[in-house]
Parts: C-alpha cells; structure tokens; sequence
C-alpha cells in the first residue's frame, strides 16, 4: 500500500465535506460521515518516513564532519601562527 501525506488527505475531506444538510437527511448522513473521516484522520498514529530520516541524519553527520576538519584546521593554523611569531 503506497503512503499518502496526512495533510493532503485532510485538505481533500474537506474539500468535499459538509454540505450544512437537514438534521436526519440523507445528505446529513454524508455530512457526518465526513466528519468522521476527518476525526478518524485527525486520531489515526502517523508512519515515519524512514528514508528521508535517514537522509537528515546523514546531513546531520556530514555536517559535523566538516565542523570537525574546519576546527582541526583552525587549530593546526593557530599553532603555525604562534610558532612563527616566537
């Protein structure tokens, strides 16, 4: 079953919900039961998108890694520096 964007699916049930029927009306009917879809939506848990966690956890490491490189560099320059001027 493919996946679908939780709020995506809220925006078309309401697209397509309450017509503002009579009470005990066949269209009332649908007007409920859009409400409830939406309700139901609104409770239902949400799946992770693993792939792109995955993706931003990467970003997150790479990201780091070069933070690191950029310190070590500053860190060699620095003593470079202070033994140059000694």
């Amino acid at each position: 079953m493919d996946l679908i964007d939780k709020d995506e699916l809220y925006r078309k049930l309401d697209d397509i919900g309450g017509c503002g029927a009579d009470k005990g009306s066949w269209a009332d009917g649908w007007d409920c039961a859009i409400a409830e879809a939406i309700r139901l939506l609104e409770t239902a848990p949400a799946a992770r998108d693993t792939e792109n966690l995955k993706i931003v956890e990467l970003h997150r490491f790479h990201e780091q890694i070069w933070m690191m490189l950029l310190v070590m560099c500053m860190l060699q320059i620095a003593a470079i520096v202070t033994l140059l001027m000694k």
